[in-house]
């Protein structure tokens, strides 16, 4: 039996006792588990370089990639050791990974159709795209909270809001999803996409919905 305690108050204050995870951690390992139990042959891209799903996915994946976006630094390069990547232009070859996952990182990205396309061309046929984001499951459609000019200027569309980050101290969303992030990835060329949830889980604040995906086989 998993313990849990609560930390602090939000979304990510109830934890693991055991091994610090959050909802959103807890539910794509489960997730992932259950979609790929032979994660040990496969290998993975991770858009992360810390933390307790990077610690999981370094233990079960077969190879595991990781990638962090950096202002102002070429996608490709390195920084400390850690790969740039801009989700928008990946300069991986096509089919690469088996899967691409990520949490809390696409509603901050300025054209999410840029990276859906992307995603879905660096991944194998058949491979699979598992994400988390803040997603308001009674909102059916998304909130588009900024957009990025030509120029590189940023216009509010509504209120700004900042989430937390590990490399800038907080950084602005883009949008607030709702349950039509699974027709926007369908749109890029995305099939079987969803959102497994646990209702019992979320009760107790111990789980976060999981948009999942899969490519096509050709």
């Amino acid at each position: 039996m998993t313990l849990y305690v609560r930390l602090f108050n939000g979304d990510f204050g109830v934890r693991c006792a055991r091994c610090g995870s959050a909802q959103n951690t807890l539910a794509l390992v489960s997730v992932v588990k259950e979609l790929m139990p032979d994660i040990s042959r496969r290998r993975v891209h991770l858009v992360s370089m810390r933390g307790p799903y990077f610690n999981w996915l370094e233990r079960h994946a077969g190879e595991l990639w990781i990638s962090q976006y950096f202002d102002n630094v070429e996608s490709g390069s390195e920084v400390n050791g850690v790969r740039c990547e801009d989700l928008q232009r990946l300069t991986y070859q096509d089919e690469t990974f088996d899967l691409v996952t990520n949490s809390e990182v696409l509603e901050h990205v300025p054209d999410d159709a840029k990276a859906f396309s992307e995603i879905l061309r660096i991944l194998k046929p058949g491979g699979l795209l598992v994400f988390t984001v803040p997603l308001a499951k009674k909102q059916a459609q998304t909130l588009e909270r900024a957009v990025l000019s030509a120029n590189g200027e940023i216009r509010l569309l509504a209120p700004a809001e900042y989430h937390g980050d590990p490399v800038r101290g907080r950084i602005l969303a883009f949008r607030s999803y709702g349950t039509d992030i699974v027709d926007r990835i369908q749109e890029a060329g995305f099939v079987r996409a969803r959102i497994e949830s646990d209702f019992q889980a979320a009760v107790m604040s111990t789980w976060r919905s999981v948009v999942v995906a899969k490519k096509p086989f050709h």
